[in-house]
């Protein structure tokens, strides 16, 4: 290695060659610039290799472009954690907009959409209501807080008897919907029927250890695509059918319940406790 000693306007000259290789370097020692070039000897060779800007003007250069870097990189990383964060709560509001706080099944806003999205399908599905018998007894006699864990418990028991493609919604205070995609509504009355025996021999304890008898009724029917207005309006009356033959019972929809309700069973009284 050989160096030669450059006076700084042959150096300026130079500056253009430089940036065509990145072999050699300049540096200042004692105010002369030194032209750092290969073995061979010759100066021709140096203006073949690299003549970096001298050290004094590229490292702040360079110390500024890696400062500057650096902060890119801290703001797309603050930039990407602020995109997570507003992507997941609007995941979290769409789901507390479309779930019930409780039992964290749909609630009735968003089961009837996909009630009416099967309505336009046509496809040949069956739909199940299901409503606690006596429940404000049950809150009478061992508190709000025993009815709200029943009310949890007997969604788990029912979304454990149907398949990844039926919904299950909470309808009302103690009421379960249930759409059941593509079966008939003799399938659907075996799954109700399933569905209603599971939650009579659940073991539902109050605070103090009493056991909680619940038992459901529950109507069955097939969808009717003909009626999207008032979509429970056939299986509500299977429903109170249900109720009025004794409660803890499944219905299938008949035509002759397709009247009033009081003149039926002349009286709603006892109906209406559940």
């Amino acid at each position: 290695m050989k160096s030669i000693c450059l006076d700084a306007d042959v150096l300026k000259k130079t500056l253009l060659l430089a940036a065509l290789s990145t072999v050699g370097s300049v540096i200042l020692v004692g105010g002369s610039y030194y032209a750092i070039y290969g073995v061979d000897g010759r100066f021709g060779s140096a203006m073949r290799f690299a003549l970096f800007v001298p050290f004094f003007c590229s490292f702040p250069i360079g110390l500024v472009i890696h400062s500057q870097s650096k902060r890119l990189e801290r703001l797309n990383a603050e930039l990407q954690g602020a995109t997570e964060a507003a992507e997941a709560l609007n995941l979290r509001l769409m789901h507390e907009a479309s779930h019930d706080a409780m039992t964290g099944i749909l609630n009735r806003k968003y089961f009837l959409a996909e009630l009416t999205a099967g309505c336009a399908d046509q496809s040949p599905d069956s739909l199940l209501l299901i409503d606690a018998d006596r429940f404000k007894a049950i809150n009478d006699r061992f508190g709000h807080h025993t009815g709200d864990e029943a009310l949890i418990r007997m969604a788990k028991l029912i979304t454990n008897h149907l398949r990844p493609d039926d919904v299950v919604a909470r309808i009302g205070g103690e009421e379960f919907a249930v759409l059941l995609k593509n079966q008939t509504i003799g399938e659907a009355w075996i799954v109700a029927e399933q569905i209603r025996h599971a939650i009579y021999a659940e073991n539902f304890l109050a605070d103090e250890g009493e056991r909680c008898q619940l038992s459901v009724s529950i109507g069955v029917n097939r969808v009717d695509q003909t009626d999207r207005r008032f979509p429970f309006r056939k299986v509500d009356l299977a429903l109170y059918e249900a109720k009025s033959r004794g409660r803890n019972r499944t219905v299938k929809f008949e035509p002759d319940m397709d009247v009033p309700t009081s003149a039926r069973y002349g009286g709603t009284a006892d109906l209406a406790a559940g």
